[in-house]
């Protein structure tokens, strides 16, 4: 029986980006700059990232910041997003 495919070994590992959604990128416009996470999404795809998420975090801290939480009516823009 010929072979359907071939296998290709590929090392794969995780990388975790932090950030805040208020981080931007490129020149401010109208409606305001680019979100950073948004252009990181875009270029891990084309450069051939098999998976690129961005997770919005409930609940938490960073660097010794204190502790933030998302509100029921208000986003709080200085809780993390992992990239």
């Amino acid at each position: 029986m010929p072979d359907l495919f071939t296998v290709h070994h590929r090392e794969v590992g995780m990388l975790r980006i932090y950030l805040k959604p208020s981080d931007k990128i490129g020149p401010r416009r109208f409606w305001g700059a680019k979100p950073l996470y948004r252009e990181l999404i875009r270029t891990a795809k084309a450069d051939g990232i098999i998976n690129a998420v961005a997770q919005n975090t409930h609940y938490g801290f960073s660097n010794h910041e204190p502790i933030r939480e998302n509100g029921s009516e208000i986003a709080d823009p200085h809780l993390t997003i992992c990239v």
